[in-house]
């Protein structure tokens, strides 16, 4: 299991079993390391050299002999989680080169709603909710009880545009502003979701199908629709 998981860290097949046997040594030559994986010398050589330059080890040399020493395994943490703070960094910056980029994910069944749902409270934004019919409440009240705590908690403010028939009911959302759309308004069977550069359609079949584009263009034109129809509702 552990060196599957070295194969996932950049390390190759020999790479990893010269990893595990110098971790296990200790402080050592490539002599013991050559006699506990069987490989050739220079397997072992390249493969403690590339660990040298990743950081993961430091040489020395004593009377001529270089002798190899492990750092703290953490260091592979450390390695990542700067090259995870890379990838972020440079993906923001691609956002702002080409802000028009577009992301689609389909997202269904029980897993579907609890992937999307995290996905809302990640946003940090408010949410714009058109054509809700209390489903989500209706049929997952577990899941979706759990969610409005996580919202509440997290203050998020959402406007909500459903229908006339929904005016008694008792499922209307709290920390929510509620209007109805007006009468000739075509009920739809699609519940859309506006939140920080996405739009997300909601379609409940069997099993449940959640699309979510994330596109600013496309969430900004959204935007603008919602307020129009805010303006006319009451």
């Amino acid at each position: 299991m552990i060196k599957d998981n070295l194969l996932q860290l950049n390390f190759s097949s020999s790479q990893a079993d010269v990893y595990l046997a110098f971790v296990s040594l200790g402080q050592t030559k490539v002599g013991p390391i050559i006699e506990k994986t069987g490989f050739h010398r220079n397997i072992v050589y390249r493969a403690l050299e590339s660990f040298v330059k990743r950081g993961l080890a430091y040489k020395t040399s004593k009377r001529g002999v270089a002798y190899y020493t492990p750092v703290e395994p953490k260091k592979l943490f450390e390695e990542f989680s700067k090259k995870q703070s890379i990838a972020e960094s440079v993906a923001a910056e691609l956002q702002e080169v080409k802000p028009g980029l577009t992301e689609i994910k389909t997202l269904t069944d029980t897993q579907g709603i609890i992937d999307y749902l995290n996905l809302l409270l990640e946003s940090k934004t408010d949410i714009l909710v058109l054509g809700l019919d209390y489903h989500l409440q209706k049929k997952y009240p577990e899941i979706y009880q759990k969610f409005e705590k996580n919202l509440l908690e997290k203050k998020v403010k959402r406007q909500v545009l459903t229908y006339p028939e929904f005016k008694e009911d008792t499922h209307l959302l709290k920390n929510a502003e509620t209007r109805f759309l007006p009468k000739e308004y075509i009920k739809s069977p699609v519940l859309i979701n506006i939140f920080g550069d996405s739009v997300a359609q909601l379609l409940w079949l069997n099993p449940v199908v959640i699309i979510v584009v994330k596109n600013k263009e496309m969430a900004e034109g959204y935007r603008d629709y919602f307020k129009l129809l805010w303006n006319k509702s009451h």
